[in-house]
């Protein structure tokens, strides 16, 4: 027998009551965030170098050319366009 048939079912079911966020709702917030993100670039690279005395989003292993402080978001995005089209 799965051993994930169960928690399949029951996830199944909590996604058939309407319990669950609709896909716009998630994409929405990720939008969000990704603009808070550029936003507040700057304060969060100062937060960063002060507590963690590095400078930069290099300590995240994300080159400084990037537009944004963390590409989650974008890929979160992609991810959920692709899970939504199943």
């Amino acid at each position: 027998m799965d051993p994930y048939a169960d928690t399949l079912q029951r996830l199944r079911e909590a996604f058939s009551t309407g319990r669950t966020r609709p896909a716009e709702f998630r994409a929405a917030q990720l939008k969000g965030l990704r603009r808070f993100l550029q936003e507040n670039k700057q304060l969060l690279q100062e937060a960063l170098a002060q507590d963690l005395h590095k400078v930069g989003l290099e300590l995240l292993g994300i080159p400084s050319t990037r537009s944004l402080p963390c590409p989650a978001p974008d890929l979160t995005l992609n991810s959920l366009s692709t899970a939504v089209s199943l």
